[in-house]
């Protein structure tokens, strides 16, 4: 998925029209990282998937500075707020559609490598608590124990639809595979 993490995390993209992403980051710690993450998805879902701007292009560019230059193009008159609402429903889209080919919530984890702290350098010794990162962020999605997104999270987010798919008892269609099995 879209994920603005990198640029974000690392300084080189400033985006202080988007609370989360305006405050001070601190790299090593694990508090308050799943709220970064979450806006980082979103705000990089319209980055990435909406706009298709190159993340390199668009870092100059802050939230509002972005949305006037699709509204401009486009002729939309989309406000910060509904773009980022959007965006959650996008989010919520492709996770639902991962879940329906499989995807849980043991499938959201980083290789051990990267969990592997460095011996040297600015973050050495430097890990993050993903077990607290994770719970943080399937609460704050509305992610149930299976890693889908709540029937109310996704009624929410106008996808009724994808409610029925993944938790309908009915056929489902013959290329997708059960719901509780992966792939």
């Amino acid at each position: 998925m879209a994920s603005l993490n990198y640029p974000v995390e690392s300084g080189s993209m400033y985006i202080p029209d988007i609370p989360e992403l305006a405050a001070d980051i601190i790299e090593s710690d694990s508090d308050e990282k799943a709220v970064l993450n979450i806006a980082c998805q979103e705000f990089g879902m319209f980055i990435s998937s909406c706009t298709i701007f190159c993340n390199l292009g668009a870092l100059p560019l802050n939230a509002e500075q972005a949305v006037n230059m699709v509204n401009h193009v486009t002729g939309f008159g989309y406000t910060l707020e509904e773009v980022m609402t959007i965006c959650r429903r996008i989010w919520y889209l492709k996770r639902g559609l991962s879940n329906l080919f499989g995807a849980r919530k043991q499938d959201d984890s980083l290789p051990k490598r990267l969990l592997t702290p460095l011996k040297s350098g600015p973050t050495e010794g430097s890990t993050h608590d993903m077990d607290l990162i994770l719970k943080e962020f399937c609460a704050m999605r509305g992610l149930n124990e299976n890693g889908l997104p709540e029937k109310d999270v996704l009624e929410k987010n106008g996808l009724d639809a994808l409610v029925t798919l993944l938790y309908s008892q009915a056929k489902r269609p013959e290329f997708l595979p059960s719901p509780l099995q992966p792939f």
